[in-house]
């Protein structure tokens, strides 16, 4: 066998329950019985589905990474493995009261779905009990819903955890809603303790995510517990997908003073919120420099969705630097959205939608006085009711262009306006309108035009004054808009580099580019006949080039131009 060879065992079927599927025979196996202990390029082994004795005294030196998937291990030992790096169990009944976990090279932990085969003779039907010390672990993820009697971890070098306890399913057997909120509380009384004692445990982490069950866990606990965590850099609360459907409409979810206090007290740089999680009001000692709220789901009633936006946007994060908003949806915004932010340096806004706000509420405001980066992708147009951005040097922003929000002092601003699908852009402009779309950036130094459509005008111009770079890549009009005398015009007086990449036609009526020195041109596609003048139009606007750079497809198109 050569270093590194990778072993897998097992029925390779998908259990149809928690634990064994298949088992290879009736009483078990011997790992001595599977594994060559004397084997040492063996590193990589993976059981799944399988019954197995674990051995006690063999060493297994040469493992570094072992895999148990649906297994059934009445005996679990790891002492032997003794060079172990990366340790998985998912889907496993034990039959030890005492689960030992230890290993002086371990990193890497993850534990799902472990439980006490209480079908096994000879042993109480009791809780297990689970023990972990691996002083070189970097990465613990604990994803169950067993309730264990006691836990005992010793983590001191732990870098990122990942906790969730599930909630209690009804999928298969429906509860009236009644019914099930009861069951949820006794489920997350009973999970609470350990709980709280692994959390514990995890105190040096220093980068934790959270499910949203696992947030309502905690809130069933005593009011300001002293929180553990007092490396904590970064906080990521989401959603997991089996837990959606169970989660009752109208049983709130959320980070509440009680939660707050003990994961955020000691202040944190990185806040993480996905799908509908709900902040309370905080204490202004929280103080994440960072937030990034996912993926709100279109439900949300105004309600929430205010309170969310009442802690963030009226001074409860007094040092926030960055802000992130990807793909959320606020309903029954009665007035406009306003982001602001002494501190702020950095704003990331994609996806915002706002559902059933009213007109006034699909207004967006920035006011930010020490922001310098601004990234905006939004398909659905909004009204920019006020910007205030006096320091902002890089922006990204991706709306129709009548959209984009003007920046007068913006010292550096890429623009990019992306056809996606379903989403084509246009211009709602007049026939025989002259349309400068870019006058509004007076410093305007670097434009990208990015897949873009134009019409129902007859001139696009693209000018500035201070413009050093343009990229042009799959510029064309609407047709079926457009007049046949439609033109672009470009004037820059001090660009110096310019790219133009296009499948189609464009007419260059105009091109004044005095100080231009690098050019790149790229046609692609079999132009008509009455096209060719507005590729050589475009050569001839490049005339004050000192580098060209031609495609090979270009020069084809201008053999083809002389031909004709």
């Amino acid at each position: 066998m050569v270093a590194g060879y990778r072993l897998r065992l097992g029925t390779w079927r998908k259990p149809r329950s928690s634990g064994t599927s298949g088992r290879i025979c009736p009483h078990g196996k011997n790992l001595q019985d599977l594994l060559d202990y004397k084997n040492q390029s063996l590193r990589t082994v993976e059981f799944e589905g399988l019954s197995l004795w674990a051995c006690k005294d063999l060493p297994f030196t040469s493992i570094t990474t072992l895999c148990f998937r649906h297994c059934s291990i009445p005996y679990l030992q790891f002492a032997g493995f003794s060079n172990l790096i990366n340790l998985t169990l998912d889907d496993c009944k034990v039959c030890v009261q005492v689960l030992k976990i230890s290993g002086n090279e371990m990193l890497n932990l993850s534990l799902t779905s472990i439980v006490r085969n209480y079908e096994y003779h000879g042993h109480s039907y009791k809780a297990l009990k689970v023990e972990i010390s691996a002083p070189k672990l970097t990465t613990f993820s604990y994803k169950n819903s067993e309730a264990f009697e006691s836990l005992e971890i010793n983590l001191p070098s732990l870098q990122r955890s990942e906790v969730h306890v599930p909630l209690p399913s009804t999928l298969q057997n429906p509860l009236p809603q009644g019914q099930y909120l009861k069951l949820l509380e006794k489920h997350k009384r009973d999970s609470y303790h350990n709980l709280s004692v692994l959390l514990q445990g995890l105190g040096n982490t220093r980068y934790l995510t959270l499910s949203c069950s696992t947030i309502m866990t905690m809130d069933v606990g005593p009011r300001m517990l002293p929180s553990p965590f007092h490396s904590l850099k970064s906080l990521v609360v989401e959603v997991y997908t089996p837990d959606y459907p169970v989660i009752p409409a109208k049983f709130d979810v959320g980070l509440s003073d009680n939660v707050t206090a003990y994961t955020l007290s000691r202040g944190v740089e990185h806040l993480v919120l996905h799908c509908d999680v709900l902040l309370h009001s905080c204490g202004t000692n929280i103080l994440p420099s960072l937030l990034n709220f996912k993926d709100y789901p279109p439900y949300c009633d105004s309600l929430r969705t205010l309170e969310l936006l009442g802690f963030l946007f009226y001074g409860q994060f007094p040092n926030l630097i960055n802000l992130s908003l990807e793909h959320c949806t606020f309903h029954g915004l009665k007035e406009a959205l306003k982001i602001s932010g002494g501190e702020m340096l950095n704003l990331s806004i994609s996806g915002l939608t706002y559902g059933l706000s009213l007109p006034e509420g699909r207004k967006v405001g920035i006011s930010a006085p020490k922001l310098q980066s601004l990234s905006y992708s939004c398909s659905e147009a909004a009204d920019f009711c006020e910007i205030n951005l006096p320091s902002l040097q890089h922006s990204h922003v991706h709306v129709p262009p009548r959209r984009a929000p003007s920046y007068p002092k913006s010292s550096e601003t890429y623009l990019k306006f992306v056809e996606e699908h379903n989403n084509s852009l246009r211009l709602w402009h007049t026939w025989g309108e002259c349309f400068d779309p870019f006058a509004k950036f007076p410093n305007l130094i670097n434009l990208t035009l990015d897949y873009c459509k134009f019409g129902r005008f007859k001139t696009l111009k693209i000018s500035g004054a201070e413009m050093l770079n343009l990229i042009i890549k799959g510029i064309n009009y609407w047709s079926t808009l457009l007049p046949q005398d439609s033109k672009v015009e470009i004037s820059a007086q001090k660009l110096k580099s310019f790219s133009y990449t296009n499948s189609e036609a464009v007419d260059f009526s105009e091109i004044d580019l005095p100080s231009l020195q690098n050019s790149l041109v790229h046609v692609s596609g079999k132009y008509k006949e009455s096209a060719y003048s507005n590729l050589f139009f475009l050569l001839k606007g490049l005339r004050n080039a000192q580098y060209l750079t031609l495609s090979c497809s270009t020069l084809m198109e201008l053999e083809n131009y002389h031909r004709v």
